[in-house]
């Protein structure tokens, strides 16, 4: 994904997220760090990358957030 955004990411920008890559590929980090990255699709309005199921995994009637904080400790 970052391929189509080449023109428009900085060198810094394209640093950052290869960085953060590497740190969810060693472990580091939370998929949702780099996920939250990968919303420069609708930052750019990328209609192409908009109409993956990447964006929309399941259909609104199947989500249950009833247990989004199931396994913390707090």
């Amino acid at each position: 994904m970052i391929g189509y955004f080449k023109h428009e990411l900085s060198g810094d920008e394209k640093r950052y997220v290869h960085e953060l890559l590497e740190k969810y590929r060693a472990g580091k980090l939370p998929l949702s760090s780099v996920t939250a990255v990968i919303r420069w699709a609708i930052r750019y309005q990328n209609d192409y990358l908009l109409k993956q199921r990447y964006f929309h995994p399941y259909p609104e009637t199947l989500l249950d957030v009833t247990d989004s904080g199931k396994g913390r400790d707090y």
